[in-house]
């Protein structure tokens, strides 16, 4: 008895190239009581393979001193801050790795610190903290508030 069987080969480039991210370091401020979800920075890792899966890009926080404080969104590389911020230490040392979706899979690490600022009344009256409003508009609504609620 002679069986037919239809077969289709599919190949696929191999994975050549691995994601690399904008820097090796990364380095953000952020106010220790800023609200849940609040945008920190985002990540960017580059993956120069033409082939669709090959050059797609997933992130991963791994464990360090995050202590909750801050999540990441695996699909974007966006840093946002956790409900554990408000008990964090004032300088969190974290990684996260960048790998794509290729055979094999191929990645690159970074390293991100972060300092968690407190605010307080001597600080709304300096110069050094009103030069932290320009990194970041977002703080800016906060900021304002806070004044207005020290007065």
């Amino acid at each position: 008895m002679l069986t037919q069987v239809h077969l289709k080969i599919i190949v696929a480039e191999k994975n050549q190239f691995a994601p690399k991210f904008e820097r090796d370091s990364y380095t953000a401020e952020v106010f220790r009581y800023s609200d849940p979800d609040t945008h920190v920075l985002t990540l960017r890792a580059t993956d120069f393979d033409t082939e669709a899966h090959n050059g797609d890009v997933s992130y991963v926080l791994e464990e360090g001193d995050n202590e909750g404080a801050v999540v990441l969104d695996g699909s974007s590389g966006e840093l946002r801050v956790a409900e554990g911020l408000r008990k964090a230490k004032t300088r969190l040392v974290l990684y996260v790795t960048a790998t794509d979706h290729g055979s094999p899979r191929l990645q690159d690490r970074a390293n991100v610190t972060l300092h968690v600022r407190n605010i307080s009344g001597t600080h709304v009256t300096s110069l050094s903290y009103f030069e932290l409003v320009a990194k970041s508009l977002q703080t800016l609504f906060q900021i304002s508030l806070l004044c207005r609620l020290s007065k």
